[in-house]
């Protein structure tokens, strides 16, 4: 069997929390002695170095991602897998979950097809410009309101009541091209019933608040392993994620065990071998607030004394210092095993 590892321009692969002011990526080389112990013809190449004239049938391309600002260069990257996926390859994770990688607008229309009834729940709106969320049926209540792009709660927001919510939605989806903005109003000076078109179509999206959250929890998924913490929201703050308030013994209130059956039944749905997730408690049920599939933060596995697996019927906690690349290439190789039995 072939594995294809591409990397970006700079040679990285996914990140690590061990290089992470350098060039944060994962050891690849590491990672290819593992999937050639276990049998694999293992290849590293760039994105740049892709034979666009070679048949990929057969064989299994994983692929990192990126975070670069305008998403230009995933830009590139969504491309590449695209067509790599044309030609017969195996892409790992499905080219759906690299769109929705730091792409919130398609990570909630990949929840309203996988968790209908958690879509529902939160009812989150998806927006291209902010005229169409003037345009939307809202109600006098409070919203949460993000950016499509953005990490760590940087671009998430709370708004009480529709001219707040709009207020800041016209601020999150401005557009700052000089060239566009002055072309746009050229034509609204010169052009008599020209149709205005749209400065703020930075795509965002909006969502039930969820009263009385304290914090969430992060669950990793790799392969048959989950690794979880509890982060505490900020002070005063109804956001957690990116606040660094991470505790490894999770708050009393909640059950360890129905966490983590919530976490494998979700990123069972969503069908990855490798699955970050965040998850709520609201005192009554678990809500899975957001999800990622390739390139998030590893922090929660590589910082962890343990992992736990669900073996004959029940959780079992395994302490063991996590080898990123050895837990990588062992949960791509359980999902290989997996998908060639189906």
């Amino acid at each position: 069997m072939q594995i294809l590892i591409l990397t970006d321009y700079r040679n990285a692969f996914y990140s690590s929390t061990r290089n992470a002011r350098t060039l944060s990526t994962l050891d690849v080389a590491a990672i290819r002695t593992e999937f050639e112990k276990r049998g694999y013809q293992t290849a590293i190449k760039k994105f740049s170095e892709v034979d666009f004239s070679q048949s990929y049938a057969g064989t299994y391309v994983l692929y990192t991602s990126s975070e670069d600002r305008g998403l230009k260069y995933k830009s590139y990257i969504e491309d590449l897998i695209l067509f790599l996926k044309e030609k017969g390859a195996t892409v790992i994770p499905d080219y759906p979950f690299l769109r929705a990688h730091h792409n919130k607008s398609f990570m909630e229309m990949l929840r309203y097809q996988l968790f209908p009834q958690q879509a529902r729940l939160l009812n989150t709106k998806i927006c291209g410009t902010v005229e169409d969320l003037k345009a939307a049926d809202l109600t006098e209540q409070q919203y949460v309101i993000k950016s499509a792009y953005g990490a760590g709660s940087k671009h998430v927001k709370s708004a009480a009541g529709k001219q707040y919510l709009i207020g800041i939605a016209e601020k999150m989806s401005r557009c700052f091209d000089l060239e566009d903005i002055a072309s746009e109003y050229r034509r609204r000076i010169f052009w008599p019933k020209y149709k205005n078109g749209s400065l703020h179509r930075n795509k965002f999206i909006i969502q039930n608040f969820i009263e009385g959250l304290k914090g969430d929890f992060k669950v990793l998924r790799y392969g048959r392993r989950f690794y979880r913490l509890y982060r505490e929201n900020r002070p005063d703050d109804f956001r957690a994620s990116g606040g660094g308030r991470l505790n490894f013994a999770l708050p009393d209130s909640v059950d360890e065990n129905r966490l983590l059956s919530f976490a494998k039944e979700s990123s069972d749905r969503i069908g990855t071998p490798l699955c970050s997730m965040d998850i709520a408690w609201n005192g009554t049920g678990f809500i899975l607030l957001e999800f990622q599939c390739l390139c998030f933060g590893p922090y929660t596995a590589e910082r962890s004394d343990h992992y736990t697996v669900y073996e004959e019927g029940q959780w079992k906690k395994i302490y063991e210092k996590c080898n990123i690349e050895d837990v990588l290439s062992e949960a791509i190789h359980q999902y290989i095993h997996q998908i060639q039995k189906v």
